[in-house]
């Protein structure tokens, strides 16, 4: 017999969502890495404006989050994934026939409108659409799905940069978008909200008044310093791992421990949902975040600490993907989801892309035990500001789903 949760809704839409996730982290986010020299030796661009475009993608994205946010909302996931996957079909083509810097700079700008509406924080609007009850374990298993982005891309990209070259690479990415993520994404039913659902409660508040929410700032702060500090880890872990005098052997070690940790994460929050909500995995998750840090300072004393370090943090990083997408509606309200998604996502996109920069010049200027000491701050804050962010929710504000329809 076949099993009921994979004929629901929600499995449904976590299958036609999870292929479109690494086709979309792959090819617009982590392809990058291994495409950057490649096409700095071929051009003749210099690396700081490639990465400087690439940034300014990011930036764009964020920009655009509560934008997405709200489009998702009113017109649902499926138009505005498949929206997402010809803009990112258009900008890596575009990227592949980038005459100049500035064309190149161009192209990046279209890919960060196209990350704000393909990437977690639009496939999770899409995902709570049809979840409902599922929605935890929807999420999870798109995220464990969606880890393997890199894992998939990282080799592909050097790989096939080795065959074709970089632009032809590209092409090929730009053509995924189109062949494999666009079918995908129109295949999603449709979702007309019930006009019955009139009824708004306190949490479910129109998206100015949500900026007025105590909730809602404390929210987007501890999304905020998580992301410096883990845009910050993403870019210059082995320099600080090397800093605490880490042997390069334990170094690839604790690095390579990111990754697997993270899945391991959220397959223990998938196990333990029934048992833990999502306000205690987000408190033990966040207090983790300065713990592993804290490690990471002693390793110079202690080496085999970076490993723990590494598991600490990776484990983290996987739950913490799981509570910033059920966070909001917890706090928020779910009959605005897509919009609060939008909106407390932006804070941690501007974070994730300048903490690179800002991280190299902390570690240029004060060394790497004072820029791990910020760090561990940071995850203080993140904490702290979880932590009030759930207190300051308004207790006569109760979960509220807007009933919807399919056709």
């Amino acid at each position: 017999m076949q099993n009921t949760h994979s004929r629901s809704p929600g499995m449904r839409a976590l299958w036609l969502l999870a292929p479109g996730q690494v086709i979309s982290w792959g090819t617009l986010y982590y392809g990058i890495t291994f495409l950057a020299q490649p096409i700095q030796t071929s051009t003749g661009w210099s690396l700081p404006g490639i990465f400087g475009a690439y940034s300014a993608g990011l930036l764009l994205a964020a920009l655009c989050a509560p934008l997405a946010g709200q489009l998702l909302a009113r017109h649902g996931g499926r138009w505005g994934l498949s929206l997402g996957s010809v803009l990112a079909s258009l900008s890596l083509a575009g990227l592949a026939a980038a005459s100049g810097p500035y064309t190149f700079l161009l192209a990046w700008l279209l890919a960060g409108v196209a990350m704000a509406l393909t990437l977690y924080e639009a496939a999770f609007t899409a995902l709570h659409e049809f979840a409902h009850t599922e929605f935890r374990r929807a999420m999870t298993l798109l995220t464990l799905v969606g880890g393997f982005a890199s894992t998939v891309f990282w080799p592909l990209s050097y790989w096939l940069e080795g065959l074709w070259g970089w632009r032809l690479t590209l092409l090929g990415y730009a053509a995924l978008h189109v062949l494999v993520c666009l079918p995908l994404h129109r295949a999603l039913p449709r979702v007309v909200p019930a006009a019955a659902a009139t009824v708004v409660s306190p949490a479910d508040m129109p998206w100015m008044q949500m900026l007025r929410s105590p909730a809602y700032w404390g929210l987007a702060v501890a999304i905020g310093m998580t992301a410096l500090l883990g845009g910050t880890l993403s870019a210059h872990a082995g320099l600080l791992l090397a800093d605490r005098a880490v042997s390069p052997t334990l170094i690839m070690l604790s690095v390579t421990l990111f990754g697997p940790m993270q899945v391991a994460g959220r397959l223990l929050d998938m196990l333990l949902a029934q048992r833990l909500s999502v306000r205690w995995s987000g408190y033990v998750a966040h207090l983790m975040l300065p713990t592993a840090m804290v490690l990471l300072l002693l390793a110079k004393q202690a080496p085999w600490l970076a490993v723990l370090f590494a598991c600490l943090y990776g484990a983290s990083n996987g739950v913490l993907t799981i509570v910033r997408g059920m966070a909001p509606a917890e706090l928020l309200g779910s009959a605005n989801y897509g919009v609060a998604l939008g909106w407390v996502s932006a804070p941690g996109l501007f974070a994730r892309a300048l903490a690179p920069a800002m991280a190299a010049y902390g570690l240029a200027q004060w060394g790497g035990s004072a820029t791990l000491l910020g760090l561990t701050c940071l995850g203080v804050l993140g904490w702290a500001a979880f932590v009030f962010a759930y207190r300051a929710r308004p207790a006569t504000a109760p979960l509220h789903r807007v009933q919807a329809k399919q056709t």
